[in-house]
């Protein structure tokens, strides 16, 4: 329930709520307030139908002419300018009770393609990631953001090869815990999107992002696949039930952390 054309609940009729517009259109006034406002609004209406978490908000920044994928769901094509949004975001999902979950690390913003279909890639180095894809990421951890949800870009400057970055170790592992300290909990994007499908089995997807560090296993395609895979990585001890145990942790650690008990 991002606002715009990502809006599960705003945008079918007869719910009750507002649609609170385009984050481009939010992003182009430059007010941080204005972010959080819209923030707290739709938290707010979630909130009241039982909901406690919403994977929002967008810190994608849309710099690449080529690409409209995400061009109206961002804030815009100044890293600086979309990290300040998304922070006033953070803290106002906070602000009316739900656990927010910044997206899509490390940035798919300049890549063109959509990873519902196929493979995308950040064809920049390292430092230009850094430089540009992180800074909102940077910003949404240091606001306070519980979750981070990781996409299926591949970044071959980090990695060194195609992988998705949702089962990477060196993305999540490396990027996202060591060198941002975020500690919260790490959701993959879909596995059930076209990145991941054309990539590896939704078994062998499951304990990879697991693996690289994941701790919510988002939309398997085939979930009994996806079971006997994870039993079977255990059984074999190429996972252990310690690395099963932390994401446990953090998962309730978030609930209790920032919601209290529901």
């Amino acid at each position: 329930e991002e606002g715009g054309q990502v809006a599960r609940v705003a945008n079918r009729a007869g719910m009750g709520v507002e649609n609170v517009g385009d984050m481009a259109d939010i992003g182009a006034g430059a007010d941080p307030a204005e972010a959080r406002s819209a923030a707290e609004y739709v938290g707010g209406y979630l909130r009241g139908m039982g909901f406690n978490v919403d994977f929002a908000p967008v810190c994608d920044v849309a710099s690449n002419p080529e690409s409209d994928t995400m061009r109206r769901r961002s804030f815009g094509a100044n890293p600086q300018l979309v990290a300040r949004m998304v922070a006033a975001q953070v803290e106002g999902f906070a602000a009316a009770g739900v656990l927010c979950c910044p997206k899509h690390f490390p940035g798919i913003g300049a890549a063109v393609g959509d990873s519902h279909e196929g493979r995308i890639v950040f064809e920049g180095a390292e430092a230009d990631l850094e430089a540009t894809e992180l800074v909102p990421f940077r910003a949404a951890i240091e606001a306070g953001a519980p979750m981070v949800m990781v996409g299926h870009l591949s970044v071959p400057a980090v990695t060194g090869d195609d992988a998705p970055a949702c089962l990477a170790s060196a993305v999540v592992d490396g990027l996202l815990r060591r060198r941002l300290g975020f500690e919260g909990v790490v959701v993959t994007d879909s596995l059930s999107m076209g990145a991941v499908e054309r990539y590896c089995s939704a078994g062998e997807a499951v304990v990879l992002a697991l693996e690289a560090g994941c701790d919510v296993l988002l939309m398997p395609p085939d979930v009994d696949e996806a079971l006997e895979a994870l039993k079977a990585a255990l059984g074999e001890g190429r996972l252990c039930w310690d690395r099963i145990d932390d994401s446990v942790r953090r998962i309730l650690r978030a609930k209790l952390g920032h919601l209290g008990p529901f």
